[in-house]
This record gives structure tokens, C-alpha cells and sequence, in this order.
């Protein structure tokens, strides 16, 4: 059976081809994955309705939950694309990454002089005097006509700076029992 010069888009079955539309199959794969998308959404606002005052009546194509690491304290993004916004157990604003003083649904929000990341963002709240209330970082992308939201949070229970700091002790912990090992190994070494 020859099938050399079977058109793109057209599969053998029993040795005849057949047509195969790649474009219906491709909007059925996007309608699918769009009604995903939006049922995805539509519980990320059902389990955190407070974030519906960030995005303005804008619609909201992908949101995500993300557990919050220590690699996200050099984390910043542009400041004309995106928002970044340390929130509250509440989700209340406490003050926003490279933020310029201006106004939001929640009023004034902090200026945050000269904070390129979230790290100096939370230090300038330790300042304050509420760094242990920053709980969420909410990013929203707004490149697009469709905005995307990340929600990065540590596991329940915990700050943001709470679980850095169970992070550091975890890692602490993890580095003194590799130590241990190698030191037992070097003793076991000298002994024989």
C-alpha cells in the first residue's frame, strides 16, 4: 500500500485515505480548553472572591495558585504590564512591588521607595510594622486583552515571611544532617 503523497491532513485507514479536518479538530481541542479555562477561573474567583476588586470588570483568562518559595523575594515584574501586590490575610492591600503612590478599589495603597522586588517591598512593611500580615502576592499579567493571575501563597498556617523562615530552618536542618554524613564518612575514612 503506497501512502507516499498523502495530502497533510489525510490518514490511511484500510489503505484509502481519508479527509481529516485539522481545522475542527483544533477549535474543538480550543473550545474544550477554553471551557476548562473559564470553569478554572470561575472557582479560583468562587474560592478567593476578594481578588475580584484587582481586576476591574476585566476578563480574566487564566488563574493559578502557586505555592510561594524563597526565590520569589528577587521576584518583579513590569510595572506597566503587570501588577504585583502583597496582600493581607483578607486579601487587603498592604502595598504593591515597584508601586508608584496612586489610588485602588481598597484606597491609597504605600509607596514603596525606590522596592525593585519583594524583598525590599517586605522589608519596607517590616518597617511599618506589618511584614508578618503580607500572606498573598497576587500577580496579575495585563499584557493582553485578557488578564492572567498568579496567586502565590505558603501552605496554610503561614505568612510569607513565616514559611521563608520554616524554609531557612527546613533547609538548616537538611544541610547540618549532610554535614553529619560527611563527617562520619571522613571519621569511618581515618580509621581505616
Amino acid at each position: 500500500m503506497e501512502t507516499a503523497g498523502k495530502a497533510e491532513g489525510e490518514h490511511v485507514a484500510g489503505g484509502e485515505p481519508f479527509p481529516v479536518d485539522m481545522e475542527a479538530i483544533k477549535r474543538k481541542t480550543d473550545d474544550i480548553n477554553m471551557k476548562i479555562s473559564i470553569a478554572s477561573v470561575a472557582a479560583f474567583f468562587k474560592e478567593f472572591p476578594f481578588l475580584t476588586k484587582f481586576i476591574n470588570g476585566q476578563k480574566v483568562s487564566e488563574a493559578s495558585v502557586s505555592l510561594i518559595d524563597y526565590s520569589i523575594l528577587n521576584f518583579c515584574r513590569s510595572v506597566k504590564t503587570w501588577d504585583n501586590i502583597l496582600l493581607d490575610e483578607n486579601g487587603d492591600e498592604l502595598t504593591r512591588v515597584l508601586a508608584v503612590a496612586g489610588k485602588t478599589s481598597s484606597g491609597w495603597f504605600t509607596k514603596v521607595p525606590r522596592s525593585a522586588d519583594v524583598k525590599e517591598a517586605l522589608e519596607y512593611l517590616k518597617k511599618l510594622g506589618k511584614a508578618q500580615k503580607a500572606r498573598f502576592l497576587l500577580v496579575i499579567d495585563k499584557s493582553k486583552l485578557e488578564y492572567k493571575i498568579t496567586l502565590h501563597m505558603p501552605p496554610r498556617g503561614f505568612t510569607i515571611l513565616g514559611w521563608f523562615d520554616e524554609q531557612v530552618n527546613l533547609a538548616s536542618t537538611k544541610l547540618k544532617k549532610e554535614l553529619e554524613q560527611i563527617n562520619a564518612k571522613a571519621e569511618e575514612l581515618k580509621k581505616d
